[in-house]
C-alpha cells in the first residue's frame, strides 16, 4: 500500500507507472475511516469481526480487537 502495486497501468501518453493508493507526501489528501463491528468473510466463507476497521482511501488497513480488562 505505501510502496504502490505491481498493477501495470499506463497514462494517456503510454508510459507504465505503479498505482499509488496513498499519498505520504500530502496525508490530508487521504481519506481515513474507521468502523466499528464489521462483518466480513474470507475466501473460506468464515466469518471475522474485528472491533475496529481502518480503512485508507476505501481500502482496509488495519484490524485491531479492542479488549476491556
Amino acid at each position: 500500500m505505501i510502496h504502490g502495486s505491481n498493477i501495470p497501468l499506463k497514462d494517456a501518453r503510454g508510459r507504465a507507472h505503479s498505482v499509488r493508493f496513498m499519498d505520504q507526501d500530502k496525508p490530508d489528501a487521504n481519506r481515513f475511516h474507521v468502523v466499528d463491528q464489521y462483518i466480513g468473510s474470507n475466501s473460506e466463507g468464515d466469518e471475522f469481526r474485528p472491533d475496529l476497521l481502518l480503512f485508507i482511501n476505501g481500502l482496509p488497513s488495519s484490524a485491531r480487537s479492542a479488549i476491556s480488562n
